[in-house]
C-alpha cells in the first residue's frame, strides 16, 4: 500500500507541477505548451527523488535550464518567477495529497 501511495503522490504532483508551470507560462506571458511542462515536470520529479539535498538541487538547477531552453522565457526574472511559483504550490500539493492519503488509509 505504501508504494502504491508513493506513485499516487509522484504522479498527482507532475501533473500538477505541469500545469502550474503552465500557468505560470500563461501568467508571465511566455509561450510555451503543456506537452513540454509535463515533460520538465516529469524529468524534475525523478531527479527530486535522490536524497536530499542533492536531488532538489539539481531538480531546481535542471528545471531553470529546461524552461530558459524550451520556452520564450528570459532567464531573470521570468524564469525564476515561474520556477518559484510552481516549487512552492508543488511542495504544497505533495503535503495535502500525503495528508488526504493518511486520512482515506486510516479509515
Amino acid at each position: 500500500m505504501e508504494e502504491f501511495r508513493e506513485i499516487l503522490s509522484f504522479c498527482v504532483q507532475v501533473l500538477f507541477t505541469a500545469g502550474v508551470l503552465w500557468s505560470a507560462l500563461k501568467i508571465t506571458k511566455t509561450q510555451g505548451d503543456f506537452s513540454g511542462m509535463l515533460l520538465i515536470a516529469f524529468i524534475c520529479g525523478l531527479l527530486g527523488l535522490h536524497p536530499e539535498p542533492w536531488g532538489m538541487i539539481a531538480s531546481l538547477v535542471v528545471m531553470f535550464l529546461l524552461i530558459a531552453k524550451f520556452t520564450s522565457a528570459k532567464f531573470f526574472p521570468e524564469t525564476v518567477i515561474i520556477v518559484l511559483l510552481s516549487w512552492i504550490l508543488g511542495f504544497i500539493s505533495k503535503f495535502g495529497l500525503e495528508f488526504a492519503a493518511k486520512i482515506l488509509v486510516e479509515r
